[in-house]
């Protein structure tokens, strides 16, 4: 707990004489510390999309994002509308069903979907896990290479044909009405957005009480959702799972690196960053869960422990030599060419998703696989770094102010 700053948002960096300056705040009170190294962990999902939909303010009933819950809004017994049906709307949906009055979904774009084939293990089994720790290593690793083997980014990629047979196939099996089938069936390529987990959502837009609707909505009145094509919904509660601005990395910090130069105008909205973990100008800087990072089909976690380590090799030359490290420029734009060269040859660009920024350019995945992240960060690679020494004693250990995420 000593290493914890609760309640404190950071609101700025700034890099100023060989360390960063930070801005904090606390209980509305700002205050100013310094650190030698700043992580940024603030991850990919930070800053919720609002929908722009007319009317959306003059609504009269509760109005909340999947990302902002009001858990003391009632809905039980309600007229509930859910509008979006991305990852949030098909976590959501499932739950909201078994107490709403009604439930009415908003569908722009279906979703691919395949089951998640969860299971309890049997006391048997987690007899056998207590008894032998190499018997759940190998439960893990199965998980982790079937996810590994069925992982494809390239178009071309005779996988991302047998997936999209094997989500269609799912798709027939679990929805019995065909008019719904085809509501919910994709036309755009398999992987090209977020694969999600449908076996409880398929279930629930089956129930009597609920009702999918694919017409686009003109307006929200104060107490309805109103389609293009005229039907107008009543509704006591508006649920918004739209989703985040997956473009806006360390939304709503201000980072200003050498020079006076802030790491939001340099991007300008299409964010880049060597190996997703640092930009050139902004030394002792690192991200975790940076630009391009996002994994295609296998862990996260295995992803993030990866940068970890590279961020903490970088730490461990810091804290021996003193000084500072900066990405040098002419390796982060020889890493990020050819990483938007092979993203062009990826299934992702065969459709809009969130995975772009507003100019087009895919800024959150990963195009190879985790294995390949794990082996290019696996230890400093000197000639894409520069030291700079400093007045800092190479016996002392940077001050690291870990609290560089913002409070939820």
């Amino acid at each position: 707990r000593r290493h914890l700053r609760s309640g404190t948002r950071l609101c700025a960096a700034r890099w100023a004489a060989g360390h960063w300056e930070l801005e904090l705040n606390r209980n509305g009170e700002n205050t100013i510390e310094s650190a030698d190294v700043v992580v940024s962990a603030v991850g990919l999902f930070g800053a919720p999309r609002l929908p722009d939909i007319d009317g959306l303010v003059d609504f009269g009933g509760a109005l909340m994002h999947t990302a902002h819950w009001d858990a003391g809004v009632e809905l039980a017994g309600r007229n509930v509308a859910v509008i979006g049906t991305g990852a949030s709307g098909v976590q959501v949906v499932p739950e909201l069903v078994g107490y709403a009055a009604s439930l009415t979904v908003f569908q722009r774009t279906p979703p691919w979907m395949v089951p998640k084939d969860d299971r309890h293990y049997s006391a048997t089994e987690l007899r056998r896990f207590r008894r032998d720790p190499l018997a759940s290593r190998r439960e893990r690793w199965k998980l982790w290479k079937f996810q590994h083997d069925n992982t494809a980014t390239m178009a071309d990629d005779p996988v991302v044909a047998s997936r999209s047979q094997f989500a269609t196939s799912f798709l027939e099996r679990t929805v019995a009405d065909p008019e719904l089938r085809r509501a919910l069936t994709p036309h755009y390529p398999f992987r090209c957005k977020r694969v999600l987990l449908g076996d409880d959502y398929y279930q629930a837009l089956q129930r009597d009480h609920v009702r999918l609707i694919t017409d686009p909505i003109e307006r929200i009145t104060a107490t309805s959702v109103r389609t293009t094509a005229g039907d107008e919904v009543p509704v006591d509660a508006i649920v918004l799972a739209t989703g985040f601005e997956t473009s806006d990395y360390l939304a709503g910090i201000e980072v200003v690196g050498v020079g006076g130069r802030s790491l939001h105008h340099r991007w300008g909205g299409d964010p880049s960053a060597y190996l997703g973990t640092a930009v050139n100008g902004f030394p002792n800087f690192f991200m975790l869960y940076g630009p391009n990072t996002n994994q295609g089909g296998n862990s996260i976690v295995y992803v993030l422990e990866a940068g970890a380590r590279l961020v903490a090799s970088a730490v461990r030359r810091i804290a021996r030599r003193g000084g500072y490290l900066d990405v040098r420029a002419d390796a982060e734009k020889k890493y990020n060419t050819r990483l938007s060269e092979d993203l062009e040859r990826t299934v992702w660009t065969r459709c809009d998703s969130y995975f772009r920024s507003p100019s087009g350019r895919i800024v959150t995945q990963w195009p190879y696989t985790e294995l390949d992240y794990a082996r290019r960060t696996w230890r400093l690679r000197r000639r894409d770094w520069a030291h700079h020494p400093s007045a800092m004693p190479k016996s002392m250990t940077p001050r690291i102010n870990s609290p560089a995420t913002r409070s939820s």
